[in-house]
């Protein structure tokens, strides 16, 4: 089980029900924030990881595509990041079930967000090979709050050990 922290947009457009105090996820990753960013080509839904800062972007769609695409484009960019295709097989069937709550104090979040808009309002994102080669980018960059370690680096240190709570 995976839980998906949504912004209050992201919970009203796909009516969503959020537990207020949800079990903590099990997959190794541990919880993701969902947030939208409005971009001169249309929405895009933001999906940041709470404990690594990986993020995954996707197409606006409703709710049940949504986790599909979500959980094929983060499949596709772990193995990118060298992540062991066991490793990535596992943390997809620990997430086979999602529990929705609200996003609250993911300040990370709304900043990946906001950094998604304005990289796409400069005409950086211009199609699906653009958002791949972005995620990709970021995942690599070093993070303040990660104490200077990349997502990526982080992500792989979790997907070969015990589970995040988050």
């Amino acid at each position: 089980m995976v839980v998906l922290r949504c912004t209050a947009d992201v919970a009203e457009r796909h009516k969503l029900g959020l537990a207020e105090d949800p079990p903590p996820s099990a997959n190794r990753l541990g919880a993701w924030g969902v947030a939208l960013a409005k971009t001169p080509g249309g929405e895009l839904v933001v999906l940041v990881n709470a404990a690594t800062r990986l993020l995954v972007v996707c197409p606006s769609a409703d709710i049940g595509d949504l986790l599909i695409v979500f959980k094929a484009r983060l499949a596709l960019l772990l193995e990118e990041l060298g992540v062991l295709e066991e490793e990535v097989e596992h943390e997809l069937d620990e997430m086979a079930t999602t529990s929705f709550a609200p996003a609250r104090g993911c300040d990370w979040l709304d900043e990946a967000a906001a950094v998604l808009a304005t990289a796409a309002a400069r005409g950086v994102l211009t199609g699906a090979d653009s958002l791949d080669q972005w995620q990709r980018d970021w995942a690599r960059q070093a993070q303040r709050d990660l104490g200077g370690a990349t997502p990526a680096a982080v992500a792989r240190r979790a997907l070969r050990g015990t589970p995040t709570v988050h």
